[in-house]
């Protein structure tokens, strides 16, 4: 029997203002119901927004497979071409060793602190352009096909290997909590 999904996370950049509002909305008409808790890290931190989700992936959630978390940083830049129509990184759902799913782009460190807890990676956009509300207009939908397909959507499967490590050599993280 298939689970519904009954809590979401979501942690961004850009966390106020007209954006932030139109991805709740669109978020709730994609998940009724569905508990909604947003957290804001600083604009194209993806050192931050992998950092966040790492600690929150260490939470023993009530129902981890009634859980999700969509990281919605991505600093685009995954090439030094100019970029059309709002393209950016591919994004991806990652299923933990507990159940919980990750959406993100898979972009700089977003996913490097939850690579050794990731038992399937599935990229469900390559990222290519179709405007630049990416996390608006299809992050949604792409989520509810693959929360629909426990996790798969009509995406394919990738290698853990390609979500970039975090090597600190030379870098001090600092987080400031309040």
């Amino acid at each position: 029997m298939k689970r519904q999904l009954t809590q979401l996370i979501v942690v961004a950049d850009y966390g106020d203002g007209l954006a932030w509002g139109e991805l709740e909305l669109a978020l709730q008409d994609a998940f009724p119901g569905v508990s909604l808790t947003f957290l804001n890290v600083p604009p194209y931190r993806t050192l931050a927004a992998g950092f966040t989700a790492s600690q929150l992936a260490r939470r023993r959630f009530r129902d981890p497979q009634r859980t999700a978390l969509l990281l919605n940083v991505d600093p685009r830049l995954q090439t030094a071409a100019p970029i059309l129509d709002g393209s950016g990184a591919p994004f991806v759902c990652a299923t933990l060793t507990s159940g919980v799913r990750v959406f993100s782009p898979n972009a700089g460190f977003s996913l490097s602190f939850l690579k050794p807890r990731i038992n399937r990676l599935v990229e469900l956009s390559d990222g290519s352009g179709s405007g630049q509300f990416r996390s608006r207009d299809d992050f949604p939908g792409l989520m509810a096909q693959a929360l629909r397909q426990n996790g798969r959507g009509s995406g394919v499967r990738r290698s853990v290997e390609s979500i970039p490590d975090f090597k600190p050599d030379g870098i001090v993280a600092l987080w400031v909590d309040g």
